[in-house]
């Protein structure tokens, strides 16, 4: 695979089009095991409505962390996923 990059820092590797982040401090070993997937969006907070206008859980409102928007929604399985993208200005 490919290595990724966020500007000049390594955050992981290329598969297809979606950036594996597997950091060495991770996944210590543990008997509650909490796995978190992360999808890049355009825009964080315009993807929000538009789950939310199609009846999807929104479990995480967006909110600002850093340089980037977060939040999260539940799968149709009731699986917890991430998104996030830049915050313009």
């Amino acid at each position: 695979m490919s290595p990724a990059f966020e500007g000049e820092e390594p955050v992981g590797w290329w598969l297809d089009s979606v950036i594996l982040m597997l950091k060495p401090d991770w996944a210590v070993p543990t008997d509650a095991p909490n796995p978190r997937m992360t999808l890049a969006v355009d825009h964080a907070p315009a993807t929000q409505e538009a789950l939310r206008a199609r009846s999807i859980v929104i479990t995480d409102e967006v909110q600002p962390y850093g340089a980037f928007y977060v939040g999260s929604f539940l799968d149709s399985e009731g699986n917890k996923l991430w998104f996030c993208s830049p915050v313009t200005v």
